[in-house]
């Protein structure tokens, strides 16, 4: 049972994220991209290499049942304009663990004073907000933290795409093209 000294989980619609970066808390923004196959297929980018030194690839793009899929996560920080990327399995429990490696190793030294956190999220996948284990892990969040957390849509003008900032952290990090 919380009591109401206890960080807690609210959904964001009093706050917005210039009033949080205003006061110097954190405001960060978390998606998920498509599923990659692991492996050594061919990719539809530019790749510079040697003459006569083609990469070899796979024939066809087919799972390779022992490397499997991965799930492309990243965590961006709109104010230090840096994010992070991790890859794993789509779940609730990354999805949250990639933003508490985020504050541990990033989020603590750019924001001493944060008593605040603000999440931006698409709200699909593991962390909609529909699904219970994204709540309950948030919640476990703020309860190591002592970080109250506000969750919400992300706030961007008409016809912009919300990954666009993750998108740039992929390719900066060498990750999947979106």
């Amino acid at each position: 049972m919380m009591d109401a000294s206890m960080p807690t989980v609210t959904p964001s619609s009093s706050t917005s994220t210039p009033s949080f970066q205003a006061e110097n808390q954190p405001v960060i923004s978390v998606d998920t991209k498509k599923k990659e196959l692991v492996g050594n297929y061919t990719n539809k980018g530019t790749e510079y290499r040697p003459e006569g030194e083609p990469r070899r690839t796979e024939v066809h793009d087919f799972e390779n049942k022992e490397l499997g899929k991965v799930v492309p996560y990243g965590v961006y920080d709109l104010a230090d304009n840096s994010g992070s990327v991790g890859v794993t399995s789509d779940t609730a429990e990354f999805a949250v663990n990639a933003i508490r490696s985020w504050f541990d190793k990033r989020g603590r030294d750019l924001y001493p004073t944060a008593s605040r956190l603000m999440i931006t999220a698409d709200c699909g996948g593991s962390n909609g907000a529909r699904v219970r284990l994204w709540k309950r892990e948030l919640q476990d969040l703020a309860d190591q933290t002592g970080l109250t957390i506000s969750a919400s849509r992300p706030e961007l003008p008409s016809g912009t795409r919300s990954s666009t900032a993750f998108s740039a952290i992929l390719r900066k990090t060498g990750g999947p093209a979106p």
